[in-house]
């Protein structure tokens, strides 16, 4: 079942897709252990003659989910928090989480489990677009700093990557315990999907490193 979890602004309905989509809920699953998987992560192919014709973000996480399932399981988080850009007005919302299968470590610890967290934002136009971004940028990260576009810094906030489009904003959050998971590849591949050349690109390394990329 590919349930990416979904939300129309204003309305409260489900958009019609021909993909099923599932509204947030209160059932969680625990961040538990999975089922050791002892066979190697398969590899991941994402080519351009591969990816939909469809620009449809919806369409093309679908698309991504499709892929990464071979390596991750759906997740429902027990705590969902509110993203900064959940609170300004956009025309649809996408969340979707994905427990990988095979672990990772972190320092002497094992076991450590990635998840990938994708937040993908739709507006009716550039101007609200824009609105949002603007917003964003005044309150970024944990410390709530303040960006100046294309100005490398540092802050405080977990890892992540943002692909910024005129009418859209994709986001990909991460826990610093997971770096060791092959975020290189899973945001090439985000790219191949979700930015062009007129994309800003925004990548949030550990200890808060953020710095602008060309795609």
């Amino acid at each position: 079942m590919l349930a990416i979890l979904f939300y129309s602004c204003g309305t409260g309905k489900k958009e019609n897709s021909s993909e099923p989509v599932e509204q947030e809920t209160t059932d969680s699953i625990t961040l538990t252990q999975p089922v050791k998987d002892t066979v190697p992560a398969k590899e991941v192919m994402i080519e351009m003659n591969d990816i939909p014709t469809s620009k449809e973000v919806h369409d093309r996480l679908v698309y991504f989910k499709e892929k990464y399932i071979v390596n991750y399981k759906e997740i429902n988080p027990e705590q969902l928090s509110v993203f900064v850009l959940d609170r300004f007005t956009s025309e649809k919302k996408y969340k979707l989480f994905l427990q990988k299968n095979i672990s990772v470590k972190y320092g002497v610890v094992e076991n450590i489990y990635p998840v990938l967290n994708i937040r993908a934002y739709v507006y009716v136009d550039s101007a609200q677009c824009a609105n949002a971004v603007n917003n964003w940028f005044n309150c970024f990260g944990n410390d709530c700093s303040s960006l100046i576009p294309g100005e490398d810094t540092r802050i405080k906030s977990t890892p992540g990557y943002y692909i910024i489009n005129p009418t859209s904003i994709i986001c990909l959050d991460y826990l610093v315990e997971h770096n060791e998971n092959n975020w290189n590849d899973v945001i090439a591949h985000l790219k191949k999907l979700f930015a062009s050349k007129t994309s800003k690109l925004i990548r949030v390394k550990p200890q808060g490193k953020l710095t602008w990329e060309q795609k």
